[in-house]
């Protein structure tokens, strides 16, 4: 599939959301705190699959596993 000008964004956007996640927010007693980790794990999903269907699946796999250690 032919990469966009939009192709860097993407894996941009990718690394700064995986960076800022807070990876423990469900063992979260406060609602809020756990709201908010939940709403970043859903965009961290709708980015992944943007970056695979721009053809940039094992980039964005890759920034994955490095940030979810």
């Amino acid at each position: 599939m032919p990469q966009t000008t939009q192709t860097p964004d993407i894996l941009a956007q990718l690394q700064e959301a995986l960076s800022r996640h807070d990876w423990y927010y469900g063992y979260s007693d406060d609602h809020s705190v756990w709201s908010r980790g939940h709403e970043n794990a859903q965009r961290i999903g709708r980015l992944r699959a943007q970056a695979s269907n721009a053809g940039l699946a094992e980039q964005a796999e890759a920034l994955y596993l490095r940030y979810s250690k």
